[in-house]
């Protein structure tokens, strides 16, 4: 299947950093926002100093992931046939944690889910993580990644597929993302 490769326009990226400015303005912190492209995707990754950065990612991302939120909701409102897409980001924050999650996550597989038929639940996941490890995982052969549970309890299942041989949940073990990233892990 062919992907095109869906660039933001000018009007849209300024139209995010002005929203962004009024709403980061409010916390009265120094700041700078650098966009790159990666992919299908602008990343707006906001520079501050490391000790003021909580304010904006709050507790589990939540705050991070709501300004975000009200950011894409403005964009489709004001540019309902859009299709580029972004994320928001705070001093690498969120790119740190997916570089840990691509780097540690395939030793875990393959020592546990390929080479000892057990299955995987991972927490502590936000859901462009969970995309992003549905994508990592598609094609790899005897495999099948789950998404389960509601709200912010949801959890990625990694488990082999039934030409495994192996029997769903069984003995499952159960990760908390932030071992992985704090190097507990892999």
């Amino acid at each position: 299947m062919l992907k095109l490769k869906i660039f933001m326009n000018l009007t849209i990226k300024n139209q995010i950093l002005t929203y962004l400015d009024l709403l980061i303005k409010e916390l009265d912190l120094e700041y700078n926002v650098l966009t790159s492209q990666e992919g299908d995707q602008v990343r707006f990754n906001i520079q501050t100093k490391p000790d003021k950065q909580s304010l904006i990612i709050g507790d589990n991302e939540e705050t991070l992931a709501a300004i975000q939120h009200i950011l894409r909701t403005l964009v489709h409102k004001n540019y309902p046939t859009d299709r580029s897409h972004f994320i928001l980001d705070i001093n690498n924050y969120r790119k740190e944690r997916e570089n840990h999650l691509t780097t540690k996550l395939p030793n875990l597989i393959s020592k546990y889910t390929l080479g000892m038929g057990k299955s995987i639940v991972l927490t502590g996941l936000t859901s462009y993580e969970r995309l992003l490890i549905h994508r990592y995982l598609s094609d790899i052969k005897d495999i099948q990644t789950i998404s389960v549970g509601m709200s912010t309890a949801r959890k990625l299942l990694i488990m082999p597929t039934s030409e495994a041989g192996v029997s769903g949940l069984d003995n499952a073990m159960v990760i908390d993302i932030t071992m992985i990233i704090d190097m507990k892990l892999g």
